[in-house]
């Protein structure tokens, strides 16, 4: 997509007045519970901060944390169990839940729970989880690579299928640190993937290359999956406030994107306070882009924007790739959403440019692309007209808040769709800062997954607290554009 379409699109989603009525084509629904399990909330599942993966051959894979009382139970003082009654919910460990759609998007289910022992006792995982799928057929199977991460206190995991999601090999991850918060998996080609996570023990962001397929560091049973390479991607980056969103690969090129956030400190005791910071900068932010073009052996740290107020939410920063090799990198500062996008590899990027209404607050913007190249993206959005006028951001929002869903599209020039998705998803103040919140404002957490089918479909998993409006009552939803597209 062409550097005038992508700022051409996010003039129209502004231009374009907000409705809530859905097209009859969107399917919207709670995914189901984990089988057997029966969740207090009319059946929903009981887990949190999804991802989306597509397959070449059309298969939707949603994954997500199966709720642990470590989140829940530091809410209240005393703190108090909500625990709900999936018997894989313990503390700090519980598993992460796996559902399958074959019909476009339209309906999931249920199909395993990884990282457990049986799939129904709590297990070493489930502290935060990803999914992807590789974009190119395993030459020995004949089908897309399927690969789950997660992590828990002592270590990251990996679960891999190569024969779509019938079994799965799950081993612990070699070249890994203990202590890791926030992995994230990415596919390039057949085999390769890379594992990109948070260190705390480290004080660094790390990505590793692994080979899914054999040879010298591929898959051995029984073994840790050894990495190919380990490269440490944040240079000037801080440490502990530097927080990464997803990495993209160009199929392509198999160039590398870490989109982070960081704290442009301007001296050593700014540096020193922002580095243990857990809720923004001190002075201001700064969007950035890690990339390699050697299959992640070797970086080069990018600039991309600055956050003039400072502040920084937790994975708060989402990026993705062209057909065309365009990168986009998308934003918050928790108060409005802002996209860039470069034309030249990451080395130089265009002026930000805002993809919410001015009236409207939105976090955690997401970005995916079709095969047409055309960005897609989605956010939590809440409408402001009415808010006190020094509550400005998400984080203090007054308790009159209405927060919903919407995804933004670009099919082509001069081609808009925008769609605020009618169903409230949670009321009051949006904490962006991870840990660092309390009781109800976390219960969007810290992710949300999209992606886009060969046809041009959207898919996109999301947090809801409804209907109770509480952290206990939160859980997984996805949504659908089943509308019938044209060749492109």
């Amino acid at each position: 997509m062409a550097a005038v379409a992508a700022i051409g699109v996010t003039t129209q989603v502004l231009a374009k007045p907000a409705t809530h009525p859905t097209p009859p084509a969107y399917v919207t629904r709670a995914l189901p519970a984990a089988t057997p399990v029966a969740d207090a909330y009319a059946g929903t599942n009981d887990d949190y901060e999804p991802a989306v993966a597509i397959a070449g051959d059309g298969t939707r894979w949603i994954v997500a944390n199966v709720t642990h009382t470590a989140v829940v139970d530091t809410t209240t003082s005393p703190p108090s169990s909500q625990k709900g009654p999936d018997p894989r919910e313990l503390e700090l460990l519980s598993g992460t839940d796996v559902w399958r759609s074959t019909d476009g998007g339209r309906s999931f289910v249920w199909v395993t729970g990884l990282f457990t022992t049986d799939g129904s006792a709590p297990g070493l995982g489930g502290q935060d989880s990803d999914i992807a799928v590789a974009p190119q057929r395993n030459p020995a199977t004949g089908r897309f690579n399927l690969y789950v991460v997660s992590n828990w206190i002592g270590s990251t995991s990996v679960a891999i299928s190569t024969d779509g999601g019938a079994t799965w090999r799950t081993m612990p991850l070699g070249g890994t640190e203990p202590l890791t918060d926030r992995p994230y998996v990415t596919a390039d080609g057949p085999c390769t993937f890379y594992l990109t996570y948070h260190s705390f023990q480290a004080a660094a962001v790390a990505v590793n290359r692994y080979d899914a397929c054999g040879g010298t560091y591929g898959v051995v049973p029984g073994q840790p999956l050894d990495p190919m390479s380990s490269a440490d991607p944040e240079l000037d980056a801080v440490a502990l406030v530097n927080r990464i969103g997803k990495p993209v690969a160009d199929g392509a090129t198999h160039s590398l994107y870490v989109p982070m956030l960081q704290c442009d400190s301007t001296s050593p005791t700014a540096h020193a306070a922002d580095a243990t910071s857990s809720t923004g900068c001190g002075g201001r932010g700064e969007v950035v882009v890690s990339v390699s073009n050697d299959g992640g052996s070797t970086f080069a740290l990018r600039h991309v924007a600055y956050i003039a107020d400072g502040r920084v939410p937790t994975w708060g920063v989402s990026a993705a790739v062209g057909r065309h090799g365009r990168v986009f990198i998308s934003w918050s500062d928790d108060v409005h959403a802002y996209l860039a996008s470069s034309a030249a590899g990451g080395a130089t990027w265009s002026a930000p440019v805002r993809i919410d209404q001015a009236t409207t607050r939105a976090v955690l913007p997401t970005l995916a692309t079709n095969p047409a190249g055309d960005l897609v993206a989605a956010w939590y959005q809440a409408d402001a007209t009415s808010w006190p006028k020094d509550r400005v951001d998400a984080n203090a929002a007054p308790a009159s808040a209405v927060w919903r869903f919407t995804i933004a599209e670009s099919p082509g020039a001069g081609d808009v769709r925008w769609q605020i998705l009618p169903a409230v998803v949670h009321r009051g103040p949006v904490c962006t800062y991870g840990t660092a919140c309390s009781g109800d404002t976390r219960a969007l957490y810290d992710n949300v997954g999209l992606a886009v089918g060969a046809d041009g479909s959207v898919t996109a998993a999301y947090m809801s607290d409804q209907p109770a409006s509480t952290i206990g009552a939160d859980h997984v939803v996805y949504t659908t554009d089943c509308r019938v597209r044209s060749a492109r």
